[in-house]
């Protein structure tokens, strides 16, 4: 599955994404957690002759990151269950068949997924025009379905929560991150090459040469995160001991794409800024990289998760000690030979998200040292 979606990211991003939305966001949580009868009802239609896609319904309106807020509920009937409420911003919104919905009781604290199917019920209202991404449909739907018991995957008996749901997906970005840069370091090298700036080939100005550098950078990076997802993460096992591993592939992974199409929009000059241009894709690989870093999960919540995480099993030891022992950041505190004591003192929000001293992080009303 790796391989696939490296594959279908170098050529097209949103391709990659298809592909991820259809198996690791909505197929596998059915797959691992679903009762034999729901599995048996909708799995063997997917590996059926007609083509058919599924999604995953969890944010609302106005319930994004926070699904404790969320409005779409469940109650018990006759025969099975009602789920009413409103999602948004899902892939493949107005297209999939089968959908995966998140909704909380009607009258308790209590969360249960529902597999749905779309002519039960589930209707899009309204289609978002998205930056990128065109592959994709987005907008509003509304729900209003009844199902039978057996299409609920209890949560509580099950032990799944919303971020179990998502760990999948999100280490598959690192597998998209490494197909889709293997492209734009390939697109970038041959533009500079065939450039002419003067009487030289752009490639051989001197920051020009940083540029392309940091595109490979991120490219190289994202082969070895997309390496250790093939020959370590078991997508089939529980995936909740790789929490952190996972939080890490999905936010740097998405955040070279996006500094790297940036590069390569930069090295294109007036031309990357236009819309099905000629000689590069450096806008299309802009505007589709942007959104990775806010959706399945928004890197700055989950980069602070992930201190978060650190933090509740340092054992009363400093945090820079816990990190120069923790096997996932041993080596990495080992090579860079860099200070870390000042995670030792109280973080605040900012620091957990950024990890980086409060005198590096900008005050109120001042620019941020680092700009420029």
């Amino acid at each position: 599955m790796c391989r696939i979606v490296e594959t279908a990211s170098e050529w097209n991003v949103a391709l990659g994404v298809y592909v991820i939305v259809n198996t690791a966001l909505a197929l596998l949580p059915v797959v691992k957690w679903a009762g034999e009868e729901a599995k048996q009802e909708m799995l063997p239609l997917f590996a059926g002759g007609d083509p058919l896609m599924a999604g995953l319904a969890a944010t609302e309106p106005g319930a994004g990151s926070a699904l404790s807020v969320m409005t779409t509920t469940f109650e018990e009937c006759e025969g099975g269950y009602r789920i009413r409420g409103r999602k948004h911003w899902q892939a493949l919104s107005s297209s999939a068949d089968w959908w995966l919905v998140l909704a909380k009781n009607a009258h308790r604290n209590e969360y249960g997924y529902f597999i749905v199917r779309r002519s039960e019920g589930f209707r899009t209202v309204e289609m978002y025009e998205a930056l990128g991404l065109k592959l994709l449909d987005y907008g509003v739907n509304d729900i209003d379905v009844t199902v039978p018991r057996h299409r609920r995957i209890d949560a509580e008996e099950t032990g799944l929560n919303s971020v179990d749901v998502f760990l999948a997906s999100r280490a598959l970005l690192a597998a998209a991150g490494a197909g889709f840069l293997r492209r734009i370091s390939r697109e970038a090298h041959a533009y500079a090459e065939g450039r002419q700036i003067g009487r030289k080939s752009q490639s051989r100005i001197g920051f020009v040469k940083y540029r392309l550098a940091a595109i490979d950078t991120s490219s190289t990076i994202c082969e070895a995160l997309s390496h250790y997802l093939q020959t370590t993460v078991d997508f089939k096992s529980d995936l909740a001991p790789a929490f952190p591993a996972v939080q890490a592939l999905k936010t740097v992974a998405t955040e070279r794409m996006i500094s790297a199409a940036q590069h390569y929009q930069q090295l294109t000059g007036a031309e990357g800024y236009r819309c099905g241009s000629p000689t590069n894709i450096a806008g299309q690989a802009f505007l589709d990289t942007r959104v990775f870093s806010i959706f399945d999960g928004n890197n700055d919540m989950l980069s602070q998760q992930l201190t978060a995480h650190c933090l509740t099993r340092r054992s009363g030891r400093p945090l820079s000690g816990f990190l120069a022992d923790w096997p996932l950041t041993a080596p990495a505190v080992a090579a860079l030979q860099e200070d870390l004591g000042f995670l030792d003192q109280r973080l605040g929000q900012a620091q957990q998200v950024l990890a980086r001293p409060r005198d590096r992080l900008p005050d109120r009303g001042r620019p941020c040292p680092e700009v420029g």
